[in-house]
Parts: structure tokens; C-alpha cells; sequence
């Protein structure tokens, strides 16, 4: 009894390793290939199942319904996407202007910090005694200096920084444009033909990998989805609060602040307080009280909403330790970088649930 379990853990670990080392040379090698025929087939995935259900109802052909719903789920992603890059553009443009304006700028706010910290220097003893030392003028007159010119160098960089930026998503337009084309193209071949190319692939197997293939189609969707809203969930929360919280307090950049804090949130170590805590010393400095503890506020209650939300989401959605999905983000990080991240955490949960005992059938009474 102790030999086969041995044997089924060196198996586990063997095919983890290998599974580790295939799944890195998918995504360095791989990924930008088929990447958009993967998300053609997870659209027909949603699509086809809900296209039967149509044409069980209506009595219309199923792949006609397919078509209408592909059409359809297609008009709602464009017309999303291009109103919330529209936005972000729109805010992201606003944000730079004032930060290479003069006035109201960076630089006006550097000064505007400097003159509260003189202020409170005046108020405490010990500081206005520093003052009156020999050579302290002189150490913040080159103080003052350095800032300058910090602030110089770094307006100048980002005005160089920029254009090179916007060159190189020009440069990128028309792969963009033909990965969106073949994405498109590839949704309706799929949504058509999804049962046939599904047997097609079936016949490239071995005739034992394919009498398996119904039972790993199951596990590898349940990790999966389970995978997905454990993500969605958590993203979800972290940008609805952040959303929501900052158009309350009458932030000029709720969408695109909202966005990058929920993408940072789901970051090992870090989170919303590495955006929010900074942000809300340098209003409190400025004496901007309000949106200075309302962004601690938001910040405190964002911190009480995850610690609420993510053990039940990660206990109930990932089906493993909290530690071990730890372990997986960060070594996905380090080897597969963010992809390996998202990618790696999928990969153990779907070995955990290969590995895990069936649970005994309860009889039924009466």
C-alpha cells in the first residue's frame, strides 16, 4: 500500500515538473500564436451551448442562431471596448496636460507641498531652532535646487518618452488589426463547426488518451472556470469599490485610476494602498482634507471588503490552500512572468483535483 503511494506522488510530481516546463514553452513560444484561436474556441465554448438552447426554443437551425449570437456578443465587446478606451484616452490626455502644464502642474505642486512643510517647520520648536542654524539656508537653497532639477529632467523625459510610445502603437496597428481579423474569422468557424472540429481532434489521439479525454474535459473545465471567477470575482470588487469610491469623492480620473489599482490589487504583496496611501499623504500635506481622508477611507474599506471576500472566493473557487495559490502566483511570476501568474495558480488546481479522492456516493434513503 505504501509502494503504490509512493508511486502515485513520484507520478504526480513528475507530471507536475513536466507539465511546469510544457506550460513555460507554451507561453514563450506558443501563446502569441495561437492566442487568438484560443479565444475564438472559449467564445464558441459560450456561444454554441446557449445557441442550442435558442434553437430548441425557437425552432430556428442552430447554427443560424449561432450566427445571431456571435454577431451579437461581438457589437456588445466592440462597442465596450471602444467606449472605455475612448474614456481612458480622454483622461489619460487630461493627465498629462496637467502634469507638463506650469500651471497647476508638477511643479506648482512640488512648490505648494514645500511651502506647507515650511509652514508646519514654523510651528514646531525644534525645527525652527534647525533653521536658525549656520549653513541651513545654504542646504536648502541646494536642496531646492536638486528638486528643480529633478523635476526637469524628469518633464523633459516624459515629453521624449511619449512620442517614442505613440510611435510604437502605430508600429503595432496593423498586427493589432490582423490578430483582431483572424480572432473574428476564427469565432465563426468555430461557432459552426465546434462538434466537428472537437471530433476531428479526437482522432489525432491515441485511442486511450481519447476514451480519457471526457473526464479531463470535465476536470480541465471545472479548474478552469472555477479559475476564471475567482479572478473575475476579485477583479470585480477591487474595481467596483475603487470605481464607485473615487466618483464620490470627486476624483478627475476615476475609470483609468479605477483600472490600474484593480489590475495592481491582484499582484502579490501589493495592492490598492500602494496607489491610495501615498495619494492620500500628499493631498493631507497640501491640506486637502477631504480627499485626503476619503481616500483613507476608501482604502481602509477596501482593505475590511477583500479580507472579507478573497478566503471565501479563493477557498471556494480555487478548491486548494490560500498558501499553496501564494506559492503558485509568485513562482508563476518569476519564471512565466504575468502570464505565468494567472496561468500557473490554473495549472495546480487542475492537478489537485486530478489527484483528489473521490468522495464516497451517500445512500439514498426512502
Amino acid at each position: 500500500m505504501e509502494r503504490t503511494d509512493w508511486q502515485k506522488w513520484a507520478a504526480v510530481i513528475f507530471c507536475a515538473a513536466a507539465a511546469v516546463v510544457a506550460g513555460w514553452l507554451i507561453i514563450k513560444y506558443l501563446l502569441g500564436i495561437f492566442i487568438p484561436f484560443l479565444i475564438a474556441w472559449g467564445v464558441a465554448l459560450a456561444v454554441v451551448p446557449a445557441a442550442g438552447w435558442v434553437s430548441k426554443k425557437t425552432k430556428i437551425p442552430q447554427k443560424l442562431c449561432a450566427f445571431v449570437l456571435l454577431l451579437l456578443v461581438l457589437v456588445i465587446i466592440i462597442m465596450t471596448a471602444t467606449l472605455v478606451i475612448d474614456r481612458l484616452i480622454f483622461e489619460l490626455r487630461q493627465m498629462v496636460e496637467r502634469i507638463l502644464s506650469g500651471e497647476g502642474g508638477l511643479g506648482e505642486s512640488i512648490k505648494h507641498i514645500a511651502g506647507q512643510l515650511q509652514n508646519l517647520g514654523d510651528k514646531i520648536p525644534f525645527l525652527r531652532d534647525l533653521r536658525g542654524q549656520a549653513g541651513f539656508e545654504s542646504f536648502l537653497e541646494n536642496f531646492n535646487s536638486l528638486i528643480v532639477k529633478l523635476l526637469t529632467d524628469l518633464i523633459s523625459g516624459l515629453s521624449s518618452f511619449l512620442p517614442s510610445v505613440i510611435l510604437r502603437t502605430v508600429a503595432k496597428l496593423p498586427s493589432a488589426i490582423l490578430l483582431l481579423i483572424v480572432t473574428v474569422v476564427a469565432c465563426f468557424y468555430f461557432c459552426m463547426d465546434l462538434k466537428s472540429i472537437h471530433a476531428s481532434l479526437l482522432l489525432l489521439l491515441p485511442g486511450g488518451v481519447a476514451e480519457r479525454m471526457p473526464e479531463l474535459k470535465s476536470k480541465v473545465f471545472c479548474a478552469v472556470g472555477k479559475w476564471l471567477r475567482a479572478y473575475t470575482i476579485l477583479l470585480g470588487i477591487t474595481f467596483a469599490g475603487l470605481f464607485v469610491g473615487l466618483m464620490i469623492l470627486g476624483v478627475e480620473y476615476p475609470l483609468f485610476v479605477a483600472l490600474v489599482g484593480s489590475l495592481v490589487d491582484i499582484l502579490p504583496v501589493l495592492g490598492v494602498g500602494t496607489i491610495l496611501v501615498p495619494w492620500s499623504i500628499y493631498e493631507l500635506i497640501t491640506r486637502n482634507f477631504r480627499l485626503g481622508f476619503g481616500l483613507l477611507i476608501l482604502y481602509a474599506v477596501m482593505v475590511i471588503v477583500r479580507q472579507v471576500a478573497e478566503p471565501r472566493v479563493v477557498g471556494d473557487s480555487f478548491g486548494i490552500h490560500p498558501l499553496a495559490t501564494l506559492v503558485a502566483m509568485y513562482a508563476g511570476l518569476r519564471l512565466f512572468g504575468v502570464a505565468g501568474m494567472i496561468l500557473l495558480p490554473a495549472l495546480v488546481m487542475l492537478i489537485g483535483s486530478m489527484v483528489k479522492p473521490k468522495e464516497p456516493a451517500k445512500d439514498k434513503k426512502g
